[in-house]
């Protein structure tokens, strides 16, 4: 993956479990745009069993904000997560599963949700050719929804597909 800013947070054991990503899901609240879910589906793979992870951002009315995660099921040994001796050093699915309400948390959450989401069939698709896209070539009306019915309709649920 090439995202500016989330490819800082992609160590090794990141890349391998990013290998086994199948979709990318945003789901926002249409009310309150700082209110949203950024849920990762998975296949199979040798370090946790959960097929999709979920991190949910909410702001109460109150202006204070939550964030709710999924819990991993690692298999035996495999929680990369624990091996970490610097507080500080960045990770994915570390990021991914802490409840911390910082700063930093909510502006990785932005990213992904702001910039990587629309374009993420450009970060995934052209790894190493960044340089080499033309906007000009890329007509992204052909990617935006219609806004016919928004009014009367639920909380949006956009896919992205970014696994084989």
């Amino acid at each position: 993956m090439n995202h500016p800013h989330v490819a800082q947070y992609l160590d090794h054991d990141d890349f391998e479990v990013v290998q086994c990503l199948n979709e990318l899901i945003i789901e926002r609240d249409e009310i309150n745009l700082d209110n949203y879910k950024i849920k990762l589906t998975f296949s199979e793979n040798s370090y946790f069993t959960n097929n999709e992870l979920v991190k949910e951002f909410s702001v109460d009315a109150e202006g204070r904000r939550h964030i709710k995660t999924t819990e991993v099921a690692w298999h035996e040994g495999k929680d990369f997560t624990k091996k970490r001796r610097d507080d500080e050093e960045q990770s994915l699915i570390r990021w991914f599963t802490d409840h911390n309400t910082d700063d930093m948390s909510w502006d990785l959450g932005r990213s992904i949700r702001d910039d990587l989401y629309p374009q993420a069939w450009i970060y995934f698709t052209f790894e190493d050719d960044e340089d080499e896209i033309d906007e000009g070539e890329i007509d992204l009306e052909d990617f935006q929804d219609s806004d016919e019915d928004e009014e009367s309709a639920p909380p949006s649920k956009k896919r992205v597909k970014v696994g084989k």
